[in-house]
């Protein structure tokens, strides 16, 4: 199919009458909004509609929209109510959709097999006059692939919708940038389907009592049906995954500036980007209190990032005050509800010398549900494979400390750096900074996986620095001649080899100064087991 593109500067450009004969003899035409670009066809014609589902890639239980010209227009097709008059007095023409029950005029193909109808009355001009001139309702999704980004501009229409439709109509950037807020009266009451530009605090001062749905704020079963556009699939989403983001504001920024240099989109307010460094990757969606800014330039950031290199994308997610309500709500179904709340997330450093019992007390936090991270089994991964770490370690120490297969010989860097403070402050150097990207990735691991309490272990918490990640540190202690007992328990060493090894490590004064928690494990297990189980219930109070 060959697109006619055509820019209108007003209503009264006069290609607007092709569009309009398009219309009338079954087409597809998309055409501008205040909201989003809509992909139109006659509403009152069944196989032009589905026209609709086909061009758009859309699930036949979907409903459309049928767009009208005047308010009154409404009682052709549906049946209205006070309720629905109360609304469009206030609203229309507006960004807002009334669903009431359907007349028999209006086909099933176009709501979704329901017996309920959408209704919109734009306040877009050339909108409007599109609808005059074709003489029939309009029905019209917004005009991109299903499941992408809605389109705010005629590019963003033509990226998606080139050879599928009869005519684009660019009428400029649309003003408001979210689709309009739509309510249900069928049941005598006003309930909230999908926020939009008339708020839901707006909504209450003209009917008072205003319910919302749960699938506004929760992700809909495969089993429900929705009773309007954008409640069930997931929607507005770019290639790449989204996450949306939420937290203090030092707590996010930190958060930004870690995921930025691992070259992953960021999303944020332009007083975010302030504190980041400049890069292609980070886009602004406007202040943090400008509402209205953020909706109008939501979409097409998320479009902008499909021509960038990012494997994955993290978003402010906005105030669900207001307008933002609904900015809110089409960020979270961009993400498919995955959202990492950072004031939630508590990252706990756990230190301790050898024969402390460190790990034994991190795995039993491990097993109440803490997501743990073991700095040294991090380590072991990273020297025992060819890599950028190896290549740097054997590029200072030589050749001899890469065994054939390319992994790190253990025992002949030992010999090579252990009796040099020089090379072995050089050790630590090179594997910290190897660890701590590798210990971020894991950090956000559980971040996704919705854990609230992570846990990095590390013997050497406070030398590798890797404590700056943490929210609170705890140390766990030891008499010494009980971690002698140990270490030479365990490690069939004697009792001056274990001291050695015992005596290159931060001893238990220096630690328990430097950490916010001390854990004394003075006794058998059982004890150290039941210390866990308390930090845990304090971590999560």
């Amino acid at each position: 199919m060959k697109t006619t593109f055509i820019r209108v500067k007003n209503e009264d450009d006069k290609r607007l009458k092709d569009a309009a004969e398009i219309i009338k003899r079954g087409g597809l035409v998309i055409f501008p909004t205040e909201t989003v670009y809509g992909l139109g066809a006659n509403a009152l014609d069944a196989q032009a509609s589905s026209h609709i589902y086909k061009a758009k890639g859309r699930p036949s239980d979907n409903p459309l929209i049928i767009h009208i010209a005047r308010p009154e227009d409404a009682e052709k097709y549906a049946y209205t109510s006070p309720l629905y008059y109360k609304i469009s007095e206030r609203f229309m023409p507006g960004p807002i959709t009334v669903i009431m029950k359907k007349r028999d005029i209006i086909p099933v193909s176009v709501t979704g097999g329901l017996d309920s109808v959408a209704v919109r009355c734009p306040v877009n001009k050339t909108a409007r006059k599109l609808i005059e001139l074709s003489g029939v309702p309009i029905a019209a999704p917004s005009a991109n692939i299903s499941g992408r980004p809605s389109p705010t501009k005629a590019e963003h229409c033509v990226q998606d919708m080139d050879s599928r439709v009869d005519m684009i109509i660019d009428g400029g950037p649309c003003e408001v940038g979210v689709e309009s807020t739509i309510v249900s009266v069928l049941d005598g009451k006003v309930r909230l389907l999908r926020p939009g530009r008339v708020t839901l605090e707006e909504l209450r001062e003209v009917c008072g009592d205003v319910e919302v749905d749960d699938a506004v704020v929760r992700k809909m079963k495969d089993n429900e049906h929705p009773l309007a556009p954008g409640m069930k699939y997931r929607h507005y989403a770019p290639k790449a995954p989204v996450w949306a983001v939420t937290g203090a504001e030092e707590k996010v920024n930190a958060f930004f500036r870690a995921r930025e240099v691992e070259k992953c989109g960021i999303l944020c307010y332009d007083e975010d980007a302030e504190s980041l460094p400049q890069s292609e990757l980070v886009l602004t969606f406007g202040h943090h209190d400008d509402l209205e800014e953020q909706a109008k330039l939501l979409f097409d950031a998320l479009r902008r990032f499909d021509s960038l290199p990012v494997r994955e994308i993290y978003a402010r997610l906005p105030s669900d005050s207001g307008i933002g309500f609904a900015v809110r709500n089409r960020l979270v179904k961009a993400c498919g509800f995955n959202a990492i709340d950072l004031d939630k997330v508590k990252v706990v450093g756990i230190c301790g010398s050898i024969g402390s019992g460190k790990s034994t007390f991190a795995r039993e936090l491990e097993r109440l549900g803490a997501f743990r991270i073991d700095c040294d089994e991090v380590y072991s991964v990273i020297v025992g494979a060819p890599g950028k770490c190896i290549d740097e370690l054997r590029e200072s120490f030589g050749e001899n400390i890469v065994l054939p297969d390319g992994s790190l010989d253990r025992k002949a860097l030992s010999e090579e750096v252990f009796s040099n403070s020089d090379k072995l402050e050089l050790l630590d150097l090179i594997t910290h900074k190897y660890i701590s990207a590798e210990v971020d990735r894991l950090i956000l691991e559980g971040e996704k996986l919705g854990r609230n309490i992570i846990l990095v272990e590390a013997p050497l918490l406070f030398e590798s620095g890797f404590d700056k990640k943490c929210d609170t540190t705890v140390a766990v202690t030891a008499p010494e001649s009980v971690k002698l007992e140990r270490i030479t328990a365990r490690d069939g060493c004697t009792v001056e080899e274990a001291r050695a090894r015992l005596y290159r490590q931060l001893d238990d004064i220096t630690l328990s100064s430097k950490s916010d928690k001390i854990i004394v494990n003075d006794t058998d297990e059982n004890g150290l087991i039941k210390s866990a189980e308390s930090l845990y219930k304090e971590l999560n109070a």
